[in-house]
């Protein structure tokens, strides 16, 4: 089975070689790196280069003679269209960054449950859980998701991380008709995809990856840990969210989706779409968001946190 790493680069020479091995260690699959880097200043396109000539069959530096920076975002799905389009015996398609580490099973697992699914002519994704470490790979956390499979997660920010999710070629050819023009992150626009046009998505509780947690990281849980109880990290983020900021960024991520994928989209899903794309103005589909059947498998907690935030239209 053939399955494409799709990885974007950026001045990751620390840990680049570590990630690297760990993928080229996988067991059960046929292994086909694809690395795009995205204008990086340290060693990197040269430790590509030299990884592209050790395997030839396995790495492949895509942008090695003209590389420039566009964006993760950007980066990430420009390179899974190449490939898509490129490389039509690939089976399997999946995300990886340049710092993490992988243990061998982690790709066999994911195939093995896509596998394990009844075709879908809309795609299969699956996600795991991760374990969240340090810069020398020592534990922080396990991640344990909660996962509840039903159309209520499309309006929570994403749980799900690029580096974890594998996906079919069926999948593939829906996410590269079209690049969103809202600002978000590729893998969030992928689950969301999934999500709307009713893809079959798995959901492994095991975890399969270490995730790297270091100075570098945009968005590291460790700083999220480390200021989460600040209360000057409160004053800036999190009060301006619940009483000032509107920026209506899952609206208009869904409703891109909704727009362009309009045909695409299954019956039940297309009702939903329709309530939550008038929530904001009328009190019946405010009422329908907030009472959604749905939200009985959520804790109290989580139900008051739902109602609050379509009450005050801040999805």
């Amino acid at each position: 089975m053939k399955i494409a790493v799709l990885m974007s680069t950026y001045n990751g020479e620390k840990y680049l070689r570590e990630q690297m091995d760990s993928i080229l260690a996988q067991k059960g699959v046929e292994v086909q790196i694809f690395v795009r880097d995205d204008g990086s200043s340290d060693s990197t396109p040269d430790m590509l280069r030299e990884y592209q000539s050790k395997y030839p069959d396995k790495v492949y530096f895509v942008n090695s003679n003209k590389i420039t920076n566009c964006g993760v975002k950007k980066s990430f799905l420009s390179l899974l269209k190449y490939v898509a389009e490129k490389r039509e015996d690939i089976n399997y398609f999946c995300f990886a960054d340049q710092d993490d580490y992988w243990l061998e099973d982690k790709l066999n697992a994911a195939v093995t449950m896509l596998e394990a699914e009844p075709d879908n002519p809309k795609g299969k994704l699956y996600y795991s859980n991760k374990t969240f470490v340090d810069q020398e790979l020592n534990l922080i956390k396990e991640e344990d998701i909660t996962y509840y499979g039903d159309i209520i997660e499309l309006f929570w920010h994403s749980l799900v991380s690029g580096c974890v999710m594998v996906w079919d070629r069926k999948l593939s050819e829906y996410v590269i008709k079209h690049f969103p023009n809202v600002e978000c992150i590729h893998d969030s626009w992928i689950y969301r995809l999934a999500k709307i046009i009713g893809s079959t998505i798995v959901f492994d509780k095991n975890s399969y990856i270490q995730y790297r947690q270091h100075t570098n990281n945009v968005l590291g849980m460790d700083v999220l840990r480390l200021h989460h109880n600040d209360w000057r990290y409160l004053l800036k983020r999190i009060l301006p969210v619940m009483f000032l900021k509107r920026s209506y960024f899952i609206y208009r991520f869904i409703m891109e989706i909704f727009d362009v994928y309009k045909e695409d989209i299954p019956y039940d899903n297309i009702k939903m779409l329709k309530v939550f794309k008038r929530y904001k103005f009328n009190p019946i589909c405010k009422i329908k968001m907030i009472f959604n059947k749905n939200m009985r498998k959520r804790s109290f907690k989580t139900r008051l946190v739902w109602a609050y935030t379509v009450f005050f239209n801040r999805l």
